[in-house]
């Protein structure tokens, strides 16, 4: 691309205008990009839950000693 077609880009001229077919690709641009944001976001939203699913499976497995708390806090005999 030529500097003065970069300008072209820029440039709207006197009236402010942008030339239709410019208005068109900035259209196609913009939802392109629109379709890979959406895509994007469900995406990476199925990938977060798929990850906290498979963290929390592990997170409890219960206490294989029950009372354990329980017996610790009891007072010893002997101690003051």
């Amino acid at each position: 691309m030529t500097m003065e077609d970069q300008w072209g880009l820029w440039n709207t001229g006197a009236t402010g205008r942008i030339p239709l077919e410019q208005e068109i690709n900035n259209l196609k641009t913009e939802l392109e990009l629109r379709r890979t944001l959406a895509g994007n976001s469900a995406m990476a939203i199925i990938q977060r839950h798929s990850t906290r699913a498979a963290g929390s499976r592990g997170v409890f497995e219960g206490d294989t000693t029950r009372d354990r708390l329980r017996e610790v806090q009891k007072p010893r005999s002997g101690t003051p």
